[in-house]
């Protein structure tokens, strides 16, 4: 068949319609734009979930920085609150140190202040600490430093020479020649140590000598501390603690001698005994004071001896009587412990101007009346016990409570009533629970305003209090502990 039999409408077999090849490009098409489409589907939503993601991250970053700045202002409101505690208590520490620091609210976050319980590692406390009821490191002797704790004549010899201001070593202490040639060389510091820490620069001494196994150095020891020591039960002693010195000494304990008023106070030492009967005056009878000076007048002036035969040697200068320390004085004047707890704070047997290293009698524990000359554990144990029931407004009640007598007056120019310098062992938490801030500050309240003389960032050593605290704020069911308990036990109180 040629092509003019086939006509204008032949079209060949294998030929496809053009409105069929027309159906099929088009599906083409849009199955191509239904995979593009796809494809941004899950770019977009790959998109969508990795910002999701970041602004879940920058979500929570958020969240913790707020958390972390909440903390630091709670903390640092803290520090306001602690200053303002000590600024005006005019040296009164049982006052200072008896204020409940537990769970206090600032905004919505909380801070606790610890304190070690001295009578057990098992237990912390809740408040301010008074620096003067611990063996001051710049005056203590060798020997009063040897009943610390662990320490032993070495240590306790390298920390006097580091401190006294010659470079001539103790009999087992050391000098510049000594640190000198370590691998990392330095001289020793012949000046008084700035803060407790210091100490770790001292031969021989190291963290585990003065924290013990008190890693967290919250006073309490938790079960993986006490584990690491090996130890089954608390050890409290005079001569070993399971968490080292650190509790029982200072580098900052010092005082005005001065009255509570900073007015001067009356020296008992001299030949005029006009300023005292002057002082005397202020707060007792005057039939009263004429009978303590009755009583010293042969201190003051000693009668002139007599030659024989009735005739009178050439007379002799007055005497300058001196009292080595205030219980001495107590003793000769007669006075009873509520007279001399009047007068107590007018006087003073010293000339110098601040009294440094003096502990304070009412607050300290028995471990540091333990390191005081001529005292041992069993006295320290009297003084602690006595003390409860005890006139507390001057040392009169430690003469009777220490006997013999010579005890007490071997110790009295080492001891006070009063106390200017504080620490605060302050956990600033945030109220979600989020983070925590931990410091520890050192306050001088010698002059108003208080200031902060030392601070220590502590939050790297870990959370220090009960882990249901941190719980139960991160869960939003925290319940503050009814306020006045002032102690606790690894948490004790909490729910």
């Amino acid at each position: 068949m040629n092509r003019a039999h086939c006509g204008a409408g032949f079209q060949p077999a294998f030929q496809m319609p053009a409105e069929s090849l027309h159906h099929k490009m088009f599906r083409q098409r849009r199955g191509a734009i239904l995979i593009a489409a796809m494809w941004i589907m899950i770019i977009l939503v790959a998109l969508v979930l990795v910002l999701a993601r970041s602004m879940r991250v920058e979500a929570i970053s958020t969240g913790n920085r707020q958390s972390l700045l909440e903390a630091d202002a709670v903390e640092r409101g803290a520090e306001q609150y602690v200053l303002w505690q000590v600024d005006g208590a005019k040296g009164d520490a049982l006052s200072v140190t008896s204020i409940d620091t537990e769970a206090m609210p600032v905004g919505n976050g909380y801070f606790w202040i610890i304190s070690p319980d001295p009578t057990s590692d098992q237990n912390y406390n809740f408040g301010i600490t008074d620096e003067a009821s611990k063996l001051n490191l710049n005056t203590a002797t060798s020997l009063m430093l040897q009943n610390l704790p662990a320490m032993t004549s070495d240590v306790a010899d390298a920390i006097v020479d580091w401190a006294d201001a010659d470079d001539t070593p103790g009999q087992n202490g050391a000098e510049s020649d000594y640190y000198q040639n370590l691998q990392f060389p330095y001289v020793a510091k012949n000046l008084p140590l700035e803060s407790v820490e210091e100490l770790l620069l001292v031969k021989g001494m190291n963290k585990g000598l003065l924290f013990g196994y008190d890693l967290n150095r919250n006073g309490f020891l938790e079960a993986d501390e006490s584990q690491s020591g090996g130890l089954a039960s608390a050890v409290n002693s005079g001569s070993s603690d399971s968490r080292g010195l650190f509790n029982y000494v200072t580098a900052w304990s010092v005082e005005p001698n001065t009255t509570i008023d900073g007015q001067p106070r009356t020296s008992v030492n001299g030949t005029n005994t006009a300023p005292l009967q002057k002082a005397l005056s202020t707060v007792l009878p005057a039939a009263r004071v004429t009978e303590i000076l009755a009583k010293l007048a042969p201190l003051y002036n000693p009668p002139a001896a007599t030659g024989g035969k009735g005739k009178t040697k050439k007379p002799v200068a007055p005497a300058v009587a001196t009292f080595t320390n205030m219980g001495v004085f107590y003793l000769a004047s007669g006075m009873t412990p509520a007279e001399f707890g009047k007068v107590a704070d007018l006087l003073t047997a010293s000339t110098a101007k601040t009294l440094t290293g003096l502990v304070n009698v009412n607050t300290a524990p028995a471990q540091v009346f333990a390191c005081l000359p001529g005292l041992d554990q069993n006295d320290a144990n009297t003084l602690v016990s006595a003390r409860q029931s005890a006139d507390t407004t001057s040392i009169a009640w430690v003469l009777t409570a220490l006997q013999p007598q010579t005890k007490a007056l071997a110790v009295a120019g080492m001891l006070s009533t009063r106390s200017y310098i504080y620490s605060a062992d302050i956990v600033g938490v945030s109220g979600d629970g989020r983070s925590f801030k931990r410091v520890r500050v050192v306050v001088n309240a010698q002059a108003s305003p208080a200031k902060i003389i030392y601070r220590r960032d502590l939050t790297s050593l870990g959370w220090p209090l009960d882990p249901r605290i941190h719980d139960d704020l991160r869960g939003g069911h925290f319940a503050p502990p009814v306020q006045g308990t002032n102690s606790g036990s690894g948490g004790s109180g909490f729910h």
